[in-house]
């Protein structure tokens, strides 16, 4: 199968900084995110908005490094055992977002169906995420109290609960939950910032 046109055409000019191109591509991967809505239940609309801006953030990064690019006609992704042909960009973006959804079903302490649960393949693994480089220096500045907590809930992969027990001057599952939120905004903001320093830029997602 090969790629359409509008495909090698986004990652051609998303590449070459087209923001007119970015927010073309927002817009497709969006209305197919939306279509299949349904394939993301048991969490609410604001964690399926985190689930999309994240999924598109790393699809958007994977293009900016080169790490998904052109060749003739045909489309790939580099992963850890070698390149990958991508016959189809929407549906590789959907393959980030169920990944995405299952990491986010798990940090809640939810049980993921053996049937759903699919191991995150290498070339569709958040494998440059934000560059590594920026959100260290990013994390660095944020308070220490966000640094941990982040250190815990995405790198650790501790479920709220476990932080509201661990963690002190938190007295509730809500309190963790907006603590959580508020920090990663904090890094996600320092992060926009300095990409916007150097002309990158990618649209803001909006809440469902």
């Amino acid at each position: 199968m090969i790629p359409s046109s509008s495909d090698i055409q986004h990652i051609i000019a998303v590449t070459k900084g087209s923001r007119k191109a970015e927010k073309s591509l927002f817009l497709e991967l969006r209305q197919r995110f939306l279509t299949g809505k349904g394939d993301f239940s048991g969490i609410n609309d604001e964690d399926r908005g985190d689930i999309f801006q994240d999924s598109f953030i790393i699809l958007w990064n994977k293009i900016q490094t080169g790490e998904l690019f052109t060749r003739g006609d045909k489309v790939y992704v580099k992963g850890r055992n070698g390149e990958k042909e991508v016959t189809d960009l929407s549906g590789y973006f959907m393959r980030i977002a169920k990944n995405k959804y299952y990491e986010t079903l798990r940090a809640m302490g939810r049980t993921v169906p053996l049937n759903e649960q699919t191991a995150q393949r290498d070339d569709e693994a958040d494998t440059t995420g934000f560059p590594t480089d920026v959100t260290y220096r990013c994390l660095m500045m944020l308070p220490r109290r966000c640094q941990e907590l982040i250190d815990l809930f995405y790198v650790q992969h501790k479920s709220l609960d476990d932080i509201l027990a661990m963690r002190n001057g938190i007295q509730s599952y809500n309190g963790v939950k907006t603590a959580k939120y508020k920090c990663l905004k904090n890094l996600k903001d320092r992060i926009k910032a300095i990409y916007q320093a150097h002309g990158l830029r990618f649209p803001q997602p909006k809440r469902y």
